[in-house]
């Protein structure tokens, strides 16, 4: 499944080190603090995990994972590039091209 992961994190280290797992993972980043892509149920668990792990429960930290649907991803707009394969991300070709 695709997931939109979200945030919004003070404290630059930790920035960084969520930003560093993400790519890690395989996810897109699509705007400074957005990323988008494909998970495993099992990726999608470990994710949550460390974030859990990682992530202080205070007001200098929010962070959001949302799951896309096929419907939610063919009704995105986006002004201005979008990401160069994001036909990729949105499940419309199943080549990447780097």
């Amino acid at each position: 499944m695709l997931y939109l992961v979200c945030y919004d994190i003070v404290p630059d280290k930790l920035r960084l080190s969520v930003a560093n797992q993400l790519l890690t993972m395989g996810l897109e980043r699509v705007q400074r603090s957005v990323f988008v892509g494909p998970l495993t149920p099992d990726h999608h668990q470990t994710l949550l995990d460390w974030l859990a792990q990682c992530l202080p429960d205070d007001d200098t930290v929010q962070c959001l994972v949302l799951p896309l649907t096929e419907y939610t991803v063919h009704q995105a707009y986006c002004r201005g590039s979008p990401p160069p394969d994001w036909t990729y991300l949105a499940g419309e070709s199943h080549t990447l091209i780097l």
